[in-house]
């Protein structure tokens, strides 16, 4: 499991959360201060064009959020899961940027308020975004992918993903629906005689 290419992307979404949820307890105005200061220096750096190094300074936040756990074992698990979470960045692309950003000033406000259940959602929901974007951009089908639903009223990125997607799933769910009764015909009912007359009564 500390293998962060074994974990599913369930596991992944579920030990980042947990983490994110601890941490948040542990948060002191110096984290706070810290987290901010990364938020700003990631947003500083040009998406293009090395998105390799701005890609490795949104996946830091990972890394200190397993750290102010205070849990080794937990904090070893959640560096495993920032490594595929960086693959993953790497694999969207630029186009992640903006939704990347927006997510972590969410986060910050969370933790600000001392919200962990809010903060783990917010990491949940942000991370699942990412798994969808890296399915489309591996060539998976919109249809076969399941588009995370947003708390609250999504980011313009969000928005601008979610209706195209929305579209084709529901296009696809359509003609596979149409399929799959087109080649299905009506029951023959067999007619069957009547025990007292011997006349044939439709059964």
């Amino acid at each position: 499991m500390r293998n962060g290419g074994a974990m599913t992307e369930d596991a992944v979404i579920s030990v980042v959360s947990a983490a994110t949820r601890i941490a948040c307890r542990q948060m002191t105005v110096q984290h706070l201060d810290a987290l901010q200061a990364s938020l700003e220096q990631a947003s500083g750096l040009p998406a293009r064009p090395d998105w390799g190094r701005k890609a490795t300074a949104h996946a830091e936040l990972f890394n200190v959020l397993g750290g102010l756990t205070g849990d080794g074992d937990l904090a070893l698990l959640v560096s495993s899961a920032a490594g595929r979470l960086r693959d993953l960045v790497l694999t969207v692309g630029p186009a992640a940027d903006g939704l990347i950003l927006s997510s972590r000033r969410r986060l910050l406000r969370q933790l600000r308020t001392s919200d962990a259940d809010g903060a783990a959602k917010e990491m949940e929901h942000h991370l699942k975004g990412l798994q969808y974007m890296g399915r489309l951009a591996c060539g998976a089908s919109p249809a076969r992918t399941t588009r995370p639903s947003p708390p609250g009223a999504g980011a313009g990125a969000h928005s601008a993903l979610r209706m195209p997607a929305r579209e084709n799933r529901l296009s696809a769910a359509s003609s596979t629906e149409n399929a799959s009764t087109a080649g299905k015909s009506p029951v023959n009912k067999v007619a069957t005689p009547t025990p007292t007359t011997g006349t044939i009564r439709p059964a």
